[in-house]
């Protein structure tokens, strides 16, 4: 997948706040944005940060921490009504060969997975959302 530059990943995060998106393009447009914040802007912000952890001792993984949560309460919460229950929506859009397919599919359930590790004890309908897509991808 090609870097992209952050002024298309915030029109894709805009695109994918957008109530009109269908669901086959919003999968893509969240693959699209959770692959460039999570490939390039998590590791910069880290790199950043990290003379601050070696002087001052502060804790670099508290950056990565607060960096998934804000992406997860910006951009994946305010769209997790519209992706709980897609999964057969979603596998008919794939059968119909619109999106990326499989791989778009892969990337959002890293994406659900990781964001819902973030709070073990209440991963709740992320973990949900993830499993059906997961097995959706698998079929």
């Amino acid at each position: 997948m090609a870097k992209p530059s952050s002024v298309a990943m915030l029109s894709v995060a805009s695109l994918a706040l957008d109530d009109g998106l269908r669901l086959d393009n919003l999968v893509d447009a969240l693959a699209v944005v959770w692959s460039g914040v999570y490939s390039h802007v998590l590791p910069y912000l880290e790199a950043v940060f990290l003379p601050l952890s070696r002087f001052r001792g502060a804790d670099v993984g508290g950056v990565r921490v607060a960096v998934l949560k804000q992406f997860r309460d910006c951009v994946v919460m305010p769209l997790l009504p519209r992706l709980q229950g897609i999964g057969e929506d979603v596998g008919s859009a794939m059968a119909f060969g619109a999106g990326d397919g499989v791989g778009s599919l892969a990337v959002v359930v890293q994406m659900l997975t990781v964001l819902a590790a973030l709070n073990p004890a209440d991963r709740g309908p992320l973990y949900v959302v993830a499993r059906e897509l997961a097995a959706v991808a698998q079929s």
